[in-house]
């Protein structure tokens, strides 16, 4: 299991500092196609996850996985530093996808990790490589003590997964065309049902609810970090039909394409300045 958490891909999606007005309403519960992370510098905070209420305080880390169903509810006065990222493990898989982290750790007044994020925020319109190898090295250390804690799959998890390194980076890298079972299972040359039930047991999905899943997590990311049209968007992402497209994020995420991209908008973050 070592060898999965030396393996881990990150990438920061946005990082902001954000004090909290009313926009911080309570909406319906939605997956995202990243993870959270957290650091409350003042005021109290609520939100849900997986149906959960949960309570955010001053001083303390918070982490939320991606594909965790999530919903914020009214909390004025919060003030957050918060870290929108993804974290790849093997292959491409999604790191929370194989272990569980705590969703809370302490963070006190001399934690280190408070200039951890404060240099992640001097460094968000940093495009440089050099900027971005600085931030995501700050990252690895923020998640690190999250990672310590985990709880961790069977090692036979890791080692599934891991068989299915080939085909995980060729689904990511061919989302925007149909992509047959019969291909993935032609690349391991194995039986379509055979190949299919091992897929299952790797991922706890058959590998067509997979490729649905990593394609509607790809267009979120999408939708989020960029200004590309829903059209092009959903073409991106191996979707003809815009209209198809959009029902199906729906269904599977609750929300629009629009109404998913509108949910940036209600975040307000604070200046250098103001910080």
């Amino acid at each position: 299991m070592e060898g999965l958490l030396e393996d881990i891909r990150l990438e920061i999606i946005d990082a902001h500092l954000t004090r909290v007005t009313t926009e911080w309403d309570t909406a319906p519960q939605y997956p995202d196609a990243f993870t959270r992370l957290y650091l409350v510098t003042d005021g109290t905070g609520v939100l849900y996850r997986d149906g959960l209420r949960s309570v955010l305080t001053e001083g303390n880390e918070y982490l939320v996985p991606a594909g965790t169903l999530f919903s914020p509810a009214p909390s004025p006065g919060l003030t957050h530093i918060w870290i929108h990222f993804t974290a790849r493990a093997i292959g491409g898989v999604e790191l929370f996808d194989l272990i569980s982290p705590p969703f809370t750790l302490p963070c006190g007044e001399r934690s280190p990790h408070r200039a951890l994020y404060r240099m992640i925020l001097d460094l968000s319109q940093d495009s440089t490589a050099v900027g971005q190898l600085e931030k995501t090295a700050a990252l690895r250390l923020l998640i690190a003590p999250f990672n310590r804690e985990a709880r961790f799959s069977e090692d036979t998890a890791a080692d599934r997964a891991a068989r299915f390194q080939p085909i995980i980076e060729h689904i990511e890298r061919n989302l925007e065309r149909e992509i047959s079972v019969s291909e993935l299972a032609g690349m391991m040359r194995l039986n379509v049902n055979y190949f299919s039930n091992l897929f299952s047991a790797a991922f706890s999905v058959g590998p067509r609810a997979y490729m649905l899943k990593t394609r509607i997590r790809r267009a979120q990311l999408y939708l989020w970090s960029t200004g590309m049209p829903i059209k092009a968007i959903a073409a991106g992402v191996g979707f003809t039909d815009v209209c198809y497209f959009s029902r199906t994020f729906k269904r599977i995420t609750g929300i629009t394409p629009g109404g998913y991209r509108k949910r940036k908008e209600l975040i307000s973050p604070l200046r250098p300045g103001e910080y």
